[in-house]
């Protein structure tokens, strides 16, 4: 076996008490011909989390390499844990993610992924199904995927934001991935951001030979507790942040899709916000992030094609 370590497994956890263990062992069982590390981020965790983590640590001490937060970043406004915390140190050929509360159920799975990389150059990203369970590891719903992203795309797929599970996710370690535009750092879903980010720098391939991981929903899922409104805002950030990110490196075309995107999820959470009882003042402050997340005043040329597509589309339907 190469001294070298082939693949970084970056894992994010927060109060995953119940999980973590689980999680751990997935990466653990994996059967390789090569090294791998386990790059861990904590954001202090209260319930026990850092105590097993710790406990596996001094278990596996040239595999797991943890670093346990004392206050919660999370809280203090940072974003992006993963391009922030475990990519900077990601020694790996391959970056590899799976969250502390999923789990990996395919021993060979990192094997089947590295070994398709390997031989295909041409590929930057790799993954497969998940089952979704629930806290206690009961199977609720057999595929996480629709069927329509059960496939193989393009680069200009993923730069679209295709659908792929994280903790599926095994992909190149590209230069910028160590250090992450600032846009990486400023969004709600930091996944979608990698995978047009690394759309970049080649295709996807889906590979339904390897065994589905498990994606699991509980209470305690920073989605699961969030309110309809909250997600629509969310996914308004997210767009808006990558359509911010393409505008810097001047590719117009994905800055009108993900303007598109932007307009239409900063729409819904509009309505949203009107249909509700809050007042005058709560109202007015939804018209004003309106405008500022579709840079109406900034770019107003780019909102009004995007009103325009819109209004178009509608007619001609």
């Amino acid at each position: 076996m190469d001294d070298e370590i082939k693949v970084s497994v970056s894992c994010i956890t927060f109060n995953h008490a119940p999980f973590i263990q689980k999680c751990l062992e997935g990466f653990l069982m994996q059967q390789v011909n090569f090294r791998f590390e386990i790059l861990i981020h904590d954001d202090a965790s209260t319930d026990g989390t850092q105590e097993i983590i710790a406990g596996f640590q001094q278990r596996y001490p040239d595999v797991i390499f943890p670093l346990l937060q004392k206050v919660n970043q999370y809280r203090n406004g940072v974003r992006g844990m993963n391009p922030k915390f475990n990519f900077p140190r990601a020694k790996g050929k391959y970056i590899a993610l799976c969250e502390g509360d999923d789990y990996w159920t395919d021993p060979l799975k990192l094997q089947k992924q590295v070994d398709f990389l390997e031989s295909n150059p041409d590929v930057v990203l790799c993954g497969h199904d998940s089952v979704l369970v629930n806290k206690n590891d009961e199977i609720i719903q057999p595929t996480a995927l629709e069927e329509s992203q059960k496939k193989d795309c393009s680069g200009s797929d993923l730069q679209r934001c295709f659908g792929i599970l994280t903790q599926t996710m095994c992909f190149r370690n590209m230069p910028g991935i160590k250090a992450m535009p600032k846009e990486a750092f400023q969004i709600s879903n930091g996944d979608k951001f990698l995978i047009s980010f690394l759309g970049q720098f080649g295709s996807y391939k889906y590979l339904p030979e390897v065994k589905p991981s498990a994606y699991r929903l509980h209470d305690g899922g920073i989605w699961s507790a969030t309110s309809l409104l909250n997600r629509k805002k969310m996914m308004t950030n997210t767009y808006a942040k990558i359509r911010d990110y393409y505008s810097g490196v001047n590719n117009s075309q994905m800055v009108f899709f993900h303007g598109k995107k932007a307009f239409h999820y900063s729409k819904e959470a509009l309505k949203l916000s009107f249909r509700s009882n809050t007042g005058v003042s709560e109202k007015v402050a939804s018209i004003i992030s309106f405008i500022k997340s579709n840079r109406a005043l900034t770019s107003p040329i780019l909102f009004f094609k995007i009103v325009f597509s819109r209004v178009n589309k509608i007619v001609y339907q």
